[in-house]
């Protein structure tokens, strides 16, 4: 066991790496591509990628699947079924990563004329959509090596991948922009050539890590895994459909309603909250092989347990990352974007506190992917899609909205969804009090949040400054504050005495005398 936690707070902290480097290489490009290209151009791109998002539904939902299935077969070390499921898997995404390639190169016309793109894009874009569709590809097929890696329970070396995929992307589209010109092509070339790269060192990982069960093999192709998979995948699929339905339509229907320059300003809130999301996801998802093991060898009587303690993490991190965005919005949004952009402070302060309420419950999921039911989860997902797609539409075609009131729409469906409904759900299936877990990990940290917030602003107003430095310290402050607030009344017990111990033994290390030298 502690060398499960050993490894759990390796996977953790990798995963945080690796989604701050994918936030910082978003923050560093998106203002530098609008710059070099216009806030259309950016649009453009954006739109391109949000379309593509969905063609990602033909993967049926495998990648928590395979996970779920391969952690199992690990744990009871049965390379059999592992080969079984790996090769099954493999035809199966392989034609379905085919299917949707052609698919995607079909409507490439259809995406340049519904969206009105102008001829001197036309060249471009087309390029662009080419580069995607064939990433589009590998990010299908490299589903089942990287699900071996995870269920391996060795994230660490799958974010140092996405970790190097990230930092590819960046030099090769500044190189490019800087050495030849400024083009969405350029974009998507480089994504390709990055995701290469990627698919490439998974599979080697997981050759290293499972042998030659990472192969594919005609013959252990089994019709009992493929409908076993399906049967699980299907609410995978489901959910992942309703997700990108959540995240994904309303930058389509701004785009269509509103024009390409709103989906430009709305980017920087979906990048925020795509990092967020990932960040906080990174943080709960090696749940998922802790979950299998304690369902498998302890009837999951710890499960309860852990889905407090991380839910209470993830909100810790979570409230952490929407309290700066919160409080110095404005300044981040003009020193980030500039003056032009700084008045979408308050789209991405929005956003990401709806994300901070929503990730909360990703504790929830990963323990069910692992060891309960994900039906909660998949059922409300499907209802909340329906809702803000024509909520969405409705409220920019007919009642006027901007894409403020997208977003505030966006997080009251996040709120409703995430504590009166999926709190209650998986109370009932991990048998923690509904009450307790709604103050633990929702109304506390929202006190804390909200004291610091005003705090910070009151802070702002009896000390006005347009210093860099001044904000900053502010800034720091602030944050102090909540750590503090935080460390007293929020981090779990356990969580405290563990790094409580592992400080004062590091000090006691520090302040031991040395020893005599010998020989001396």
């Amino acid at each position: 066991m502690p060398l499960n936690k050993k490894q759990f707070a390796l996977n953790a902290a990798s995963g945080w790496m690796a989604q701050l480097t994918f936030a910082l290489v978003g923050f560093i490009l998106l203002p530098y591509i609008i710059m070099r290209l216009g806030e259309q151009g950016y649009g453009i791109y954006q739109l391109a990628r949000s379309a593509l998002v969905f063609f990602m539904f033909l993967q049926l939902g495998m990648g928590p699947t395979l996970i779920r299935f391969f952690a199992k077969a690990i744990a009871k070390n049965d390379t059999t079924e592992l080969q079984r499921i790996n090769s099954t898997a493999q035809c199966l995404l392989g034609g379905l990563g085919l299917l949707a390639s052609l698919l995607g190169l079909a409507l490439i016309p259809i995406f340049v004329r519904f969206y009105e793109i102008p001829p001197d894009f036309a060249y471009d874009t087309t390029g662009l959509l080419i580069c995607m569709v064939i990433s589009l590809f590998m990010n299908m097929t490299v589903i089942v090596p990287q699900g071996l890696v995870f269920a391996a329970n060795r994230y660490d070396l799958a974010n140092c991948i996405e970790i190097s995929s990230h930092l590819i992307r960046l030099v090769l589209i500044v190189a490019l922009f800087e050495l030849l010109y400024p083009s969405i092509l350029f974009v998507g070339l480089s994504i390709l050539v990055s995701q290469l790269f990627r698919f490439l060192a998974l599979f080697g990982i997981a050759v290293t890590h499972v042998g030659k069960s990472a192969f594919i093999s005609i013959h252990h192709v089994s019709k009992s895994s493929l409908r076993k998979v399906l049967g699980f995948s299907m609410l995978n699929l489901t959910n992942s459909v309703a997700g990108a339905v959540v995240f994904q339509s309303p930058i389509l229907i701004i785009g269509k309603v509103l024009g390409q320059e709103m989906v430009a300003a709305f980017a920087p809130a979906l990048l925020v909250s795509t990092a967020m999301k990932g960040f906080l996801g990174q943080t709960t998802r090696p749940l998922v092989p802790l979950a299998s093991q304690d369902r498998e060898q302890n009837t999951g009587k710890a499960l309860g347990r852990w889905a407090v303690y991380a839910g209470q993490l993830a909100a810790f991190v979570g409230f952490g990352i929407a309290l700066p965005l919160a409080t110095f919005g404005p300044e981040i949004m003009r020193l980030w974007l500039g003056s032009d952009l700084a008045w979408v402070w308050s789209v991405v302060a929005v956003m990401s506190t709806g994300v901070a309420v929503s990730q909360v419950q990703a504790a929830n999921y990963f323990l069910a992917l692992g060891g309960g039911q994900i039906r909660p989860t998949v059922y409300s997902q499907v209802a909340m899609a329906v809702v803000v797609c024509l909520g969405t539409l409705v409220g920019t075609a007919w009642l006027g909205w901007n894409i403020f009131g997208v977003a505030l729409f966006i997080a009251c469906c996040i709120f409703i969804r995430n504590t009166f409904y999926l709190a209650y759900a998986y109370s009932r299936q991990f048998s923690y009090s509904f009450a307790g877990y709604l103050w633990s990990v929702y109304g506390l940290p929202g006190i804390i949040t909200a004291l610091c917030v005003g705090g910070g602003w009151l802070l702002k107003i009896a000390i006005s400054s347009d210093n860099i430095f001044l904000l900053a310290l502010q800034g720091l402050l602030v944050l102090g504050a909540y750590c503090l607030l935080s460390w007293l009344f929020l981090i779990p017990k356990p969580v405290k005495s563990k790094i409580s111990t592992l400080i004062l033994a590091k000090i006691r290390r520090m302040a031991a005398p040395a020893s005599p030298s010998s020989g001396l």
